[in-house]
């Protein structure tokens, strides 16, 4: 039998449980993404910054779907935030005239976004991942296909592998067809991670690309030229619902940090660590943060210092250090046994070449620096 008192302390501690539910909830936020490769990378990428300098939690939803599908999620609610293309928002979303300069299709969909559907769109990641088609080298080579217009007069002789949004999408085939006359012999709807293979392995002649994926060097795909400027600038960014923005506004500091991090070719790079290497994105986003970048920037972001002018002094400073406490054993010996510099290092040819192997290690490392840093 429970006394009063027994009663009360159950209900105080089931208070206590709803109150701490709801702080949490509160804590939360959902970042969803479509279903291909980079945007799972950015997904990640986000979840990572967020968590690092808020104390914000982030629940992930990758791989939801298409355009569509996201971007009703983050309307309904569903979702607080996903990364989008300007050209998406332009055309696809938004149903506006296609305009070739990238700032002015920023400043649209960023005005168009928050006065429709009060969704603020955030500083762009720095990649343009823009629509562009891919054929083999071989086959665009034999053919002298070099531009769009090239491929509409082989077109009729030709199929085309892409996914099933491209087909759709009013910014996709259908315009090719208006713009271009492109009509292709057959179409085959493919998932947007088999396009890549397909003409590799010659299943399809020519597939909808995007210009960052890493498959297309790999595959030794060339990219067609869009001669007359039809696909619009699609540069990746931050979407997020205006009210979870003004709930918590740090999450607008810590997405800037990505803000103009990532080139077209680093983009490429990290897509290709999913695609070919075999990689998680998650994997690949963390140690994006987690800071797999240069010496150089490993000071600047150690010691605070956003001038680059400061950064080759502060190597300098650095290699002295290093180079002090890799002879220090050394000269510990030598001071303890009363042995000379040569009784330890037989030459001073021997010396030489111990700093020259360690510059030549550093020198090596550096080339295989491949990701940028993302935030100090």
């Amino acid at each position: 039998m429970f006394s009063a008192k027994h009663i009360i302390s159950i209900l105080v501690i089931g208070m206590t449980g709803c109150v701490n539910n709801t702080a949490s909830s509160d804590k939360t936020v959902v970042i969803g993404g479509k279903n291909f490769t980079e945007q799972d990378i950015l997904v990640y990428m986000m979840e990572a910054i967020i968590e690092d300098k808020t104390d914000i939690n982030v629940e992930t939803k990758g791989f939801l779907g298409g355009t569509n599908v996201v971007a009703q999620a983050l309307e309904k609610g569903d979702l607080d935030i996903y990364p989008e293309y300007t050209g998406t928002g332009l055309i696809n979303i938004l149903g506006l005239e296609t305009m070739t300069d990238p700032d002015a299709v920023y400043q649209t969909v960023k005005k168009k976004y928050e006065e429709d559907k009060n969704i603020i769109w955030l500083a762009p990641f720095g990649f343009n991942n823009t629509y562009t088609l891919a054929m083999t080298k071989e086959n665009a080579d034999r053919l002298g296909i070099e531009t769009f217009s090239d491929l509409a007069k082989y077109a009729s002789e030709l199929t085309l592998g892409s996914t099933h949004e491209f087909i759709e999408r009013p910014d996709g085939y259908d315009g090719l067809k208006k713009i271009y006359g492109m009509e292709f012999k057959s179409v085959k709807g493919l998932d947007p991670g088999l396009t890549y293979a397909a003409v590799k392995d010659g299943k399809v002649d020519v597939n909808d690309a995007f210009a960052t994926d890493g498959r297309i060097p790999a595959f030794n795909l060339k990219i067609l030229k869009d001669d007359k400027n039809y696909f619009p600038p699609y540069y990746a960014a931050p979407i997020i619902r205006k009210d979870t923005l003004e709930k918590h506004p740090e999450l607008g500091d810590a997405l800037a940090l990505l803000s103009g991090k990532l080139s077209d070719n680093t983009m490429s790079k990290l897509n290709a660590q999913v695609d070919l290497d075999g990689k998680s994105a998650k994997d690949v986003a963390v140690a994006v943060k987690q800071g797999d970048y240069s010496v150089v920037e490993r000071l600047q972001c150690l010691l605070s210092i956003k001038s680059v002018s400061c950064a080759p002094y502060c190597f300098y400073i650095f290699r002295i250090c290093r180079i002090f406490f890799d002879f220090l054993p050394y000269l510990l010996y030598m001071n303890r046994y009363r042995c000379s510099f040569s009784t330890v290092f037989f030459t001073p040819y021997c010396v030489k070449q111990l700093v020259l192997s360690k510059y030549y290690v550093w020198m090596e490392r550096q080339k295989n620096q491949k990701l940028v840093l993302l935030s100090c």
